[in-house]
């Protein structure tokens, strides 16, 4: 408010308002944005904004010419006729203005695209949304431009962020990536152009794990009797995909093999196994197990030994592993161990062990009672060959073959 004052014996006011506007106007265009392919006739819409003064115009220049006027108010609309110009890079330039003569300048290219198509892309292997489970994965797809020239094909994956040429050739790309550090989620991206500048991106999602999950019994140890109803638990883990199933097998050298699917919950997991339906005798537990994205895991298998007991004395004596291998590479054979057992064993029962012509080779008198079984230390010069093993007192005496393969 500017005010005057004069005076001649008596004072006279004059009072006059001005508005002060020193800032341009600003206006955004929200369609149609800096390398957007158009045809046909299009709409270019945006907003503007003035604080103070009102906006007074919206001027659009095509290629440095003028095209057209549209109403100053917020938002603004352009009706654009793309197929009065030739295909190809066009230059937009949008100047607001507001009332006191302030300017703000939009400036943008888009691709004219009547009548040429543009670009496009596929990627085919790997399938989006599939696990990658190799350290170095082919990623592969193809481009077309029609009538026009494809002028490159390029890819990238948002762990790299750099767009580098594709191999293969320019209608059928390959790349190779190596995946290794990797994000879990991963973005690959295709790009094409052509003669024109027309460019199209293609995209898809995988997701990456390249480690097996882990998985091991706790609650067992090696040669440990089983009978009845055993609870085997353990524990999993698998920090990219996470575990799928759990699945606890048990078997003999006989090739019985028992698989039991275990209950997994958080990262343990456990198996009732019931050993009733096996017979007495050695055998081996292991966990298998298998994560999300389809890797499997095995673990170190563990030698164990049934020992339910049955209707009649003949059934109940063994010897395990049988035959034994100790040089071999079967754990379930005795692969690297220098003992071998006798079970179950009751209080005054004698075992003895003679080669098949009757040469006693060994004798334990009156073991004590053990149920889980009798160890004994193999000699390394016991030679190759087959063994007769006799479990004689308690109520039992029966001789069984055992084979030793060196």
């Amino acid at each position: 408010i500017f005010a005057a004052v004069s005076s001649n014996y008596r004072t006279n006011t004059w009072y006059q308002t001005n508005v002060i506007d020193n800032s341009a106007p600003i206006s955004v265009v929200t369609n149609y944005v800096h390398g957007s392919v158009i045809a046909g006739t299009i709409n270019i819409r945006g907003t503007n904004y003035e604080n103070w003064s009102a906006i007074t115009a919206n001027v659009l220049y095509t290629n440095d010419g003028f095209y057209g006027a549209t109403a100053a108010t917020s938002p603004w609309d352009f009706a654009l006729n793309s197929t009065i110009f030739t295909n190809g890079v066009m230059k937009l330039v949008l100047i607001s203005s507001n009332g006191v003569g302030f300017t703000y300048t939009n400036t943008w290219s888009n691709y004219v695209s009547n009548g040429t198509p543009a670009p496009t892309i596929t990627i085919s292997s790997p399938a989006a949304n599939t696990w990658i489970t190799n350290s170095t994965v082919p990623v592969s797809g193809a481009a077309d431009s029609g009538t026009a020239e494809l002028t490159g094909v390029y890819f990238s994956t948002n762990a790299t962020l750099v767009y580098n040429p594709a191999g293969g050739t320019t209608t059928n790309w390959l790349t190779n990536v190596n995946v290794t550090g990797f994000p879990i989620t991963n973005v690959f991206y295709a790009v094409a152009s052509n003669e024109f500048g027309l460019v199209v991106t293609n995209c898809q999602t995988n997701f990456i794990d390249l480690t097996a999950p882990v998985a091991d019994i706790t609650n067992i140890t090696a040669l440990q009797s089983i009978s009845g109803v055993h609870i085997f638990r353990g524990t999993n883990s698998d920090l990219e995909s996470g575990i799928l199933s759990v699945v606890v097998q048990i078997s003999n050298a006989a090739g019985v093999v028992t698989n039991v699917t275990a209950t997994a919950a958080g990262g343990d997991f456990s198996a009732s196994v019931s050993s009733s339906a096996l017979l007495n005798g050695a055998y081996s537990v292991l966990v298998v197990a298998v994560n999300n994205a389809n890797i499997m895991s095995v673990s170190t298998s563990i030698p164990i030994v049934v020992t339910n007991r049955r209707a009649t004395s003949s059934t109940v004596a063994i010897v395990a592993p049988n035959p034994y291998r100790p040089n071999g590479t079967d754990p379930r054979y005795g692969a690297g161990q220098q003992w071998v057992m006798f079970a179950p064993v009751s209080a005054g029962m004698s075992i003895e062990i003679y080669t098949v012509d009757g040469k006693l080779i060994t004798r334990f008198p009156a073991v004590p009672n053990a149920a889980a079984g009798h160890v004994w230390t193999v000699p390394p010069q016991l030679a190759s060959g087959l063994y007769l093993v006799r479990f004689h007192g308690a109520g039992t005496d029966r001789t069984i073959k055992w084979q030793v393969i060196k």
